[in-house]
């Protein structure tokens, strides 16, 4: 009989003990990252500005409106959480993980994400529909607006308030 798995170890978060092989990779030290899905809504006023050029036209899609008033994007944006919140509630059977619960809005928020988010991300099928992919702190920083502050605290699964960055106001849910 052979267990390839370590031997388990009542070892606490404070104690380090020396394997006696060295791990294959080394972990990186001080790189949080987190992978992250959006509902990305171009505002008029973002940053200051309206997004401008035919860059700012295409990533719309079809959409002949790319920018709106913040207000409206944000009472969008709140519709859209009531809509998920909604069917989470009428669910026959509730999520009882993280993960379930991501799989159970996968479909809706592809359905949402695709008629209302202006990212070009959003016109991909499936899973990848509206996904961030892994980002780091330091690239949402980069990002602009309070994008770092609303998302870093999140758990898997949970939803951000609505966020203003340099691109426009999201909706993030993070899922890893």
């Amino acid at each position: 009989q052979a267990c390839f798995l370590p031997p388990k170890e009542g070892s606490q978060a404070g104690e380090e003990k020396k394997p006696s092989i060295p791990p294959a990779k080394k972990a990186r030290v001080g790189l949080k990252t987190l992978r992250l899905r959006h509902i990305l809504l171009k505002v008029q006023d973002a940053a200051g500005k309206q997004p401008a050029g035919p860059a700012a036209s295409a990533s719309a899609g079809a959409k002949a409106k790319p920018a709106r008033p913040r207000a409206e994007a944000e009472g969008m944006l709140r519709d859209v959480l009531k809509e998920l919140c909604k069917d989470l509630s009428e669910a026959a059977k509730a999520p009882k993980t993280p993960t379930d619960l991501i799989i159970f809005q996968g479909k809706k928020f592809a359905e949402l994400c695709k008629k209302m988010s202006d990212c070009p991300t959003a016109q991909k099928g499936g899973a990848m529909c509206g996904d961030l992919g892994w980002m780091s702190l330091e690239e949402l920083g980069v990002m602009g607006g309070n994008l770092r502050e609303k998302v870093e605290p999140l758990k898997q699964g949970q939803w951000s308030d609505i966020v203003l960055s340099d691109k426009g106001m999201h909706l993030i849910q993070r899922v890893a």
